[in-house]
């Protein structure tokens, strides 16, 4: 299993592959220290995929009006 390939399958961004690792193992430090296991087992491995895409979506969206926000001021106050 890669689950790199498969989390790039999951999602519609572009985002560096170190970055998309960061979420990765964010979800599986998640799953490891909830469920208290060493290691993650198969049957877990979309469970681990899908925390990790709600992590990633969330920023995204959270950044999204920020990002509009900034723009608005510099629109309205140019540098």
């Amino acid at each position: 299993m890669n689950q790199l390939k498969d989390f790039k399958t999951l999602i519609d961004e572009e985002v560096e592959d170190a970055v998309l690792q960061l979420y990765i193992n964010d979800a599986e430090n998640f799953i490891l220290n909830h469920c208290n296991l060493d290691e993650v087992p198969n049957r877990l491995y979309s469970a681990l995929l899908n925390i990790a895409v709600y992590l990633l979506v969330s920023l995204i969206y959270y950044l999204k009006p920020l990002e509009i926000s900034m723009i608005n001021l510099l629109i309205k106050f140019p540098l």
